[in-house]
């Protein structure tokens, strides 16, 4: 467990509930994927490094993406031209698996990915939503929010 999580739990403003929540997540990094194959990690651990330099919350945001697209879980509604989560995933990691082989060097990709985020393709929708889910995923552990001075899980009733 880390230090700022360690923080976060022995807070007396945050719940049992949230406290149980956030350890859930704790363990759920690393955890046996359902759905995507190794070479598809392989391809989202580029990605998300272009997208979240220099984080360690890589593994977190694979198994909870990983956990969405195996049990169908999401936002319940997608963008009309998207195909299902699944079948966008599967479709948009493929290409950009295919896109990353031939380009070798991060600055490679990082334009690459760039240069794709701002086209009116279905790629291009797949890497946005690749993004927002990172980032969204990112930032609902404690240890992100606390780097940008964030620590929103005081919600116990502290009474009058």
């Amino acid at each position: 467990m880390n230090a700022n999580l360690d923080f976060v739990l022995s807070d007396g403003a945050v719940s049992q509930c949230t406290k149980e929540v956030l350890l859930s997540k704790e363990r759920k990094a690393g955890s046996a994927l359902k759905f995507f194959s190794s070479k598809e990690v392989e391809t989202l651990e580029s990605a998300i490094g272009i997208f979240l330099p220099g984080k360690n919350s890589t593994s977190y945001i694979i198994s909870e993406l990983d956990e969405e697209l195996a049990h169908g879980l999401g936002k319940g509604w997608r963008v009309g031209c998207f195909p299902e989560d699944k079948t966008l995933y599967q479709h948009g990691l493929k290409e950009l698996s295919e896109k990353f082989m031939l380009v070798k060097s991060r600055p490679e990709r990082e334009s690459l990915i760039q240069e794709h985020l701002g086209q009116q393709t279905l790629f291009a929708g797949f890497l946005g939503e690749l993004l927002v889910k990172a980032v969204e995923i990112h930032y609902s552990l404690p240890a992100s929010l606390l780097e940008i001075s964030c620590a929103p899980y005081a919600d116990k009733d502290s009474g009058p």
